[in-house]
């Protein structure tokens, strides 16, 4: 008989012992959390059912979350170390391994949100203020504010980063970056525009938020912008038929992009349009 066995992959990072020499670090059964952390291999799925019976989850996991809050101290300093330039999964960093004990500790890690938000806008390099902006998007709902904060205020590569968020978040949450992420897709930066254009496609927001959100950016958009929107409603899910007269002009723009965008979107959401009209 074969066995269904459900698993959570450990996937996102790698632990290691060591890091924060010198400071106390808080201890379970005899046992600090670099000791805890090291004994991680975040190359095995871990079981976590077997034919529908829990599997008990690993002494390392259970001590994690008995240290609970008395960890994030160290978790702060940890993840806000420098990688060494050889650190990787056979090496790895202290910020690879208080990436993966915030993960752990899911939402026991909240009151560490003000610190992440600080040191995700302080950092200035990309590996480190990833890390602290994935780790606030994990503490959703509680730590959007945050995320929206660094959306606003954050150079292009960290709201590169909260972008990706938006398509992983509740809903609930999608709604207040919403605002946020239509100014990305419709400013200056193509890397931004066609990434928030493609997190927002694929986004469980729902289509009567987000299709009046793109057709109310039209008429402040730049060229390039306006042709993200089309294609966000391209690639979209939503039936978005109350885009159609907005994209019906689109077909007449001057602009030769604007028209081919515009042809895209109605081939996917109104394809008898372009029948009526020859296209």
């Amino acid at each position: 008989m074969n066995k269904l066995v459900k698993s959570l992959s450990l996937g996102v990072c790698c632990l290691a012992v060591g890091a924060g020499a010198g400071l106390a670090e808080p201890s379970y059964q005899g046992h600090n959390l670099s000791y805890w952390a090291g004994q991680i291999d975040p190359h095995v799925a871990r079981v976590i059912e077997i034919n529908g019976v829990p599997v008990p989850e690993p002494a390392e996991e259970t001590a994690i979350r008995h240290i609970g809050t008395n960890a994030l101290p160290t978790l702060l300093r940890w993840i806000a170390q420098k990688d060494e330039a050889d650190a990787r999964c056979s090496k790895p960093s202290p910020g690879m391994r208080a990436q993966w004990v915030f993960g752990i500790l899911g939402h026991a890690a909240r009151p560490a949100i003000p610190q992440l938000t600080a040191l995700a806008l302080k950092f200035p390099d990309r590996t480190r203020y990833d890390r602290c902006i994935a780790v606030l998007t994990g503490l959703a709902p509680e730590s959007v504010p945050s995320l929206d904060r660094i959306l606003a205020k954050g150079p292009d590569g960290k709201r590169f980063s909260v972008l990706d968020a938006v398509s992983i978040i509740d809903t609930n949450s999608g709604a207040i970056l919403l605002p946020g992420v239509i100014k990305c897709l419709t400013g200056k930066s193509e890397n931004l525009g066609w990434k928030a254009a493609d997190e927002l496609s694929r986004s469980a927001l729902p289509g009567d938020l987000v299709v009046p959100a793109l057709t109310n950016a039209w008429p402040a958009a730049s060229t390039a912008g306006r042709g993200r929107i089309f294609r966000c409603l391209y690639w979209s899910k939503y039936p978005a038929k109350e885009a159609v007269p907005l994209l019906r002009a689109g077909l007449a723009d001057p602009d030769a992009q604007i028209r081919q965008e515009a042809t895209w979107a109605l081939q996917r959401i109104a394809p008898e349009v372009l029948s009526w009209k020859g296209h």
